[in-house]
Order: structure tokens, then sequence, then C-alpha cells
């Protein structure tokens, strides 16, 4: 279970906790503690809000275990979240979003099915909202956080820098890189910032902006 704010996570953990086949083994607050937690107790799912686990991370998740026992993600997503951060969501490796407006017994039985149904996705929300993320702006299969990072490596900030500027560590860092060269089909930071720049994911007046 991860969330940022400590009444969700308790209200979530004690709502699931009280279902006879689902037991909370562990709760996060953050994507980085939720990861390593990961790691000790190998869920099969993950329930996390929106905002607090990054897609980046969400596909170091999902490809920690083997892939006969993956770790399956579900999403809580809002209408008033970005839809483009959603749309980068549904490339990661996201088994189940569900808006806001989803009911207990809607979560309860997501976590059920993504557990039985192999690869196939399980989505509850709104129509408009399906729509919405069919068409949204998809010109980069990057998460915003992806963009930023790679807008430091444009800037030509070492991964020590971006990880002081951004506010991570250098595995997170490390972990973004990787990511963002297998989404684009690169093997440096050279073609990366090439292929960004062609792609228009990340633009010239970005780069030579000193703002922080």
């Amino acid at each position: 279970m991860v969330s940022s704010l400590g009444i969700i996570r308790d209200a979530l953990t004690l709502m699931l906790g009280s279902h006879r086949d689902i037991t909370v083994v562990g709760r996060a607050e953050c994507g980085e503690s939720a990861i390593e937690l990961t790691k000790q107790l190998r869920p099969d799912v993950v329930v996390s809000c929106y905002g607090v686990v990054d897609p980046g991370d969400i596909q170091h998740l999902t490809n920690m275990t083997a892939d006969t026992n993956r770790v399956r993600v579900v999403m809580l997503v809002s209408s008033a979240d970005d839809l483009r951060g959603q749309h980068a969501l549904l490339v990661s490796g996201v088994y189940a979003l569900l808006d806001t407006s989803a009911t207990g017994t809607d979560l309860i039985s997501s976590i059920c099915s993504v557990t039985t149904m192999g690869d196939s996705m399980v989505t509850f929300m709104p129509q408009t909202m399906i729509n919405q993320l069919g068409i949204a702006d998809h010109d980069s299969v990057l998460s915003p956080r992806q963009q930023e990072v790679l807008l430091q490596v444009a800037k030509g900030l070492s991964n020590r820098q971006i990880s002081s500027r951004l506010g991570l560590t250098e595995g997170t860092v490390k972990r973004h890189l990787a990511n963002i060269y297998a989404k684009l089909q690169v093997r440096s930071r050279t073609e990366a910032i090439r292929k960004a720049l062609t792609d228009n994911l990340i633009h010239t007046h970005e780069i030579a902006s000193t703002g922080e």
C-alpha cells in the first residue's frame, strides 16, 4: 500500500485487511520506499495513489520478479490528474487503473482480478476519462519525471548533480536513465538527447534556461 497521506494508508489498510483473501504486508509513503519494501516482501500486488510512484519506478516494480510471478501495480487516479502522466502509466506496466470515484468493492475486485487475468488490464473509470486517455497527447512515452531527468542530462549535469537538483538518489536517477534509454531505443546520453530533441520531447530553450 503506497500513499503519501497517512490517513489514506490507514483507511485502505483497514478496508483491504478486512477481506479474507487479502493480506496487507507493507505500507510505504513514496516510490523509493515502495521499491525497497517490494524487494523485501515480494507482494503479489502493489496499490498506489497517482503521483506517489513514478512510471519509471512502476516498470522497476513490475520487472522485479520472474515473469511467472510479476508484481501487479494497481493505481488510483483522478479526473483532475495530469492526463499525460496517466498515459505514461498505461505504457509503464500498470495492471489496473481506478478512478477515485470507484468503490471499495471495485478496488478489491481489481486486486483479485489482476492476480488471475494474466497480462490483461483492469479499469474502473468513467467513459469520458477513458476517451480522454485515448486521445491524450502522447508525443512522449516518457513520464514527467523522466523528462525532467532527461532535461538535466541535456544540460550536461552528472547523475550526482541531477540527484541533488531533483531531490532523488543516484540509484533512482540511474533507473530513470535506464528506462529512458529503453523507451527511446538508444544506448547513450548523447543519443538520448539527440532523439529527444528530434522528437520534441525537450527543447533547446529549455536546455538554455538556467531557471530551477
